[in-house]
């Protein structure tokens, strides 16, 4: 079938939108691609059609584990066999998986940048037919970009082993960083062998002709799926290349979006006006979670479907919120950006931000998630004087000294108990608040300072991850035949166990909860209750499943002095980071350039025009109308008989030079007052 029909058949639609035909083009003819579309552009159908076209598997990499299920679930429904791989799965979990995308008929394969270098992946990865690597979220392998992250550097050494071409999708990324991602996704025989210090982004309104081609090399080596209705797009596609590259950037504008801020003293109440006036589906985002809770219970008490998500719920109830949300039980969801990413919903009629984000990169991702399905939808920001300093604070304590950050490497140590030349491949279950407590650190502060580590390929930072239960028996094999057990329940489950996990006398194993409850007839809840009495009875170790962050140890501990944390690439990282935060002060703040305009312009869109929907255009407007009355007014005093002298001298208190005579020649076009007399 060609591609369109493939659509067809699959996806019920008799066309694509701007960009995805050609992306699938060049996919289809063996070429890498780096398609940048914005978000609500459809750039899930840019690799999976061309993957249903071509024999064998697309491996799909994303850090979005919400994405996975969703378009999991998507495919499944039209047919399509696909699974997924992701953190919390149970080692049987992840092998089952893997084993069935190389031995199944299946056509997709989901996973997270962290598996990739686990030994259980890269021993399947010679019998995986991978037709395509997909790349999703694709500026999280730049270590310019607002999002690193580490794990996505695996990619460029999957490459040496499968002849596979590369499709890269992102909706946020600078021309700069566009660069960045095709060199670090390289075939290995083009990689660039020097490196050339990376550009900061250019300036809002600059004008600046795009590069790209491979041009910096690094100095050092867990939530969006996109709607395929149609949605109209004006600009269409801008292709260029690089070796081994094709570039393809749709134009970033969404007509049916209108951009909107301002600047509130109180915004809960602004909050409130703004809910009541735009009826349907909306999300407010907040970067407190505990500030989450506070305006969904605001909400509520004031009429209003509301309910709150961030990353400190079990995993059961952010699903259940989720699933509320979507279905349209609850109207409002109240959220850090932890909610949002990979979720399938397009009707939402509005997102409202109730803090400044820290990059338009960050920004342009969360507000287009409003109107997907092409509908008109508002994108709001409110903001005030505290939020400016809030983000000045921002900027100094996330780039901690670079002795403070060698400070944490060695108490990270410490805190472990991890001595010089050990602890390579440790996996540590990491509390920061009680890290921070134990040695009386600022706690934003160390964040960043591990954050900078994991940069630097020291340790990986994994934060919010599913631990699964975990069990040692502590009896001696030989001493439970002669133990008198309180229940026939209690002595199952130790067979099972015994019986699934060779090593669980040795060390505490993590358990597969529903491969057990099944063998011994239970259902999960009794398998847990089972396990807490026969840790009364100390006869195992009881370690219930939980969520935490996790740091795994990449090297054995380095002695104070020995570290290497890149000065320079540190400075460089925090001018980037001074500049995009300058970038989104500005946005909030600045009153004259359309925030459409300014917000194409950061992404390197030169080419624009006014969107006529946002609070600049919209105010223009009614100043110009009111221009228009009082220019009409004038001109009939004067009997139609006017000069522009005339009217410089009668309004120059009253509108400025740039205003007035475009306002005039509309007027004179329209035919609505005379021409003016020349002197």
């Amino acid at each position: 079938m060609t591609a369109l029909q493939t659509l067809k058949k699959y996806w019920g639609y008799d066309g694509f939108r701007p960009a995805q035909e050609e992306i699938i083009s060049a996919a289809l003819e063996g070429k890498d691609v780096l398609a940048v579309l914005p978000t609500g552009g459809g750039k899930s159908v840019c690799f999976q059609v061309p993957a249903m076209m071509r024999e064998g598997l697309a491996l799909v990499i994303t850090p979005l584990i919400a994405l996975m299920k969703d378009q999991v679930q998507n495919l499944e429904a039209r047919g399509i066999k696909a699974l997924a791989v992701y953190a919390g799965m149970s080692r049987r979990e992840v092998d089952l998986a893997l084993n069935n995308a190389a031995y199944g008929d299946f056509k997709f394969l989901y996973i997270s940048p962290e598996r990739l270098s686990t030994r259980l992946f890269n021993s399947y990865l010679e019998v995986l037919d991978v037709n395509y690597i997909v790349v999703d979220e694709a500026h999280c392998i730049s270590q310019w970009g607002y999002d690193f992250r580490p794990d996505y550097l695996t990619i460029g050494k999957l490459r040496e082993r499968l002849d596979a071409s590369v499709i890269a999708l992102t909706a946020t990324a600078t021309p700069q960083v566009c660069e960045d991602i095709m060199e670090k996704l390289a075939r290995p025989q083009r990689a660039m062998a020097t490196a050339i210090p990376p550009q900061p982004a250019a300036a809002v309104g600059e004008r600046q002709a795009e590069r790209v081609g491979p041009q910096r090399q690094a100095e050092n080596k867990e939530q969006a799926a996109e709607s395929t209705d149609p949605q109209r797009q004006t600009r269409p596609p801008t292709p260029t290349s690089a070796p081994g590259f094709t570039l393809l950037k749709s134009g970033f504008e969404r007509e049916n979006l209108s951009y909107i801020v301002r600047k509130a003293d109180d915004k809960y109440a602004q909050m409130l006006n703004i809910c009541r006036a735009v009826p349907g589906t909306g999300i407010i985002y907040m970067r407190n979670r505990r500030k989450c809770e506070e305006i969904a219970a605001f909400l509520r008490a004031n009429g209003e479907s509301a309910s709150f998500y961030h990353a400190g719920l079990d995993s059961a109830t952010r699903s259940a919120r989720q699933a509320d949300w979507k279905s349209g039980a609850t109207r409002i969801m109240v959220c850090t950006n932890a909610f949002g990413m990979g979720i399938d919903k397009p009707d939402v009629r509005l997102v409202l931000h109730m803090d400044l984000p820290e990059s338009p990169e960050a920004y342009f991702q969360e507000a287009g998630r409003a109107g997907r399905d092409g509908l008109k939808s508002y994108a709001v920001l409110l903001w005030n004087g505290t939020d400016l300093q809030r983000l000045s604070q921002i900027e100094r304590v996330s780039f901690p000294s670079l002795d403070f950050i060698a400070d944490v490497y060695q108490k990270l140590h410490i805190f472990f108990g991890i001595t010089y030349e050990t602890g390579k491949g440790r996996e540590l279950r990491f509390e920061l608040d009680e890290f921070c407590r134990h040695f009386g650190l600022n706690r934003p502060a160390v964040h960043y300072a591990v954050k900078y580590l994991e940069r630097e390929e020291h340790i990986s930072f994994s934060e919010d991850v599913d631990i699964p239960t975990r069990i040692k028996i502590e009896a001696e094999r030989k001493d439970l035949y002669d133990i008198e057990l309180p229940s026939k329940k209690m002595a199952s489950v130790l067979e099972a166990l015994m019986r699934a996990y060779p090593g669980i006398f040795s060390f505490a194993v993590p358990i597969d909860e529903e491969r057990i409850a099944a063998a011994c007839g239970l259902n999960v809840g009794m398998l847990r209750e089972e396990l807490y009495h026969l840790s009364l009875e100390h006869l195992v170790r009881y370690i219930p499943q939980t969520r935490s962050d996790v740091i795994r140890l990449h090297h054995d501990r380095i002695r104070p002095g020995d570290l290497q944390l890149s000065p320079k690439k540190y400075a460089t990282l925090r001018e980037n980071f001074h500049r995009r935060l300058s970038a989104m002060r500005d946005y909030a703040t600045q009153e004259d350039t359309c925030r459409s305009r300014y917000l194409l312009a950061y992404f390197g869109q030169e080419e624009s025009s006014d969107c006529g929907g946002c609070d600049v255009c919209r105010k223009r407007k009614t100043a110009r109308k009111s221009i228009a009355q009082r220019l009409k007014a004038v001109i009939a005093g004067l009997d139609g008989q006017y000069s522009l002298s005339d009217l410089k001298v009668a309004f120059a208190d009253r509108f400025g030079e740039e205003d007035w005579p475009e306002v005039l020649r509309r007027l004179i076009d329209s035919g609505e007052v005379p021409p003016y007399k020349s002197l």
